[in-house]
């Protein structure tokens, strides 16, 4: 080997090398900001529910009107189209208060507690949690008194 193949060698792994370093960062770049270069003004994917590994629900918007897709490997299918004024749709925030809101109108519409209307929730849960741990030692006990047998 001559100093020019070293050198025209040491020059080609150098530029493999800032490639690969380049393709590294670039990636990492649209990985992070990825939902920037992305972003459409017209069409927001709401929602997205799977069904299993291949099968998916999509919520879309676009301009007024909702959309509900189902997607498999190898079809698409629109299943509704529904209205703006039609939808309720649930920001983050409420999502984050909804199990509190729901529990506090069943808690006004019906009697959670029927032995004492005056507990809180917690020693409430915390009462029939018991109660379920003796039904499970209850039925424990039971099946080692029938292999006994």
């Amino acid at each position: 080997m001559t100093f020019g193949d070293v050198k025209y060698l040491l020059s080609v792994l150098i530029i493999f090398c800032f490639i690969i370093a380049g393709a590294y960062y670039v990636t990492r770049l649209i990985a992070k900001n990825g939902n920037t270069f992305l972003k459409s003004r017209n069409i927001k994917i709401i929602e997205k529910i799977s069904l299993g590994i291949d099968k998916s629900i999509y919520m879309i918007h676009v301009g007024n009107v909702y959309y509900l897709i189902a997607t498999t490997k190898q079809n698409i299918h629109v299943l509704d189209k529904i209205n703006e004024d039609e939808i309720n749709i649930i920001s983050d925030t409420q999502k984050s208060n909804s199990f509190d809101s729901f529990l506090d109108i069943y808690e006004k519409n019906h009697s959670l507690y029927e032995e004492d209307p005056n507990k809180d929730v917690k020693s409430f849960i915390v009462e029939k949690l018991k109660d379920i741990k003796n039904r499970t030692q209850h039925s424990k006990d039971y099946i080692d008194k029938d292999e006994k047998e």
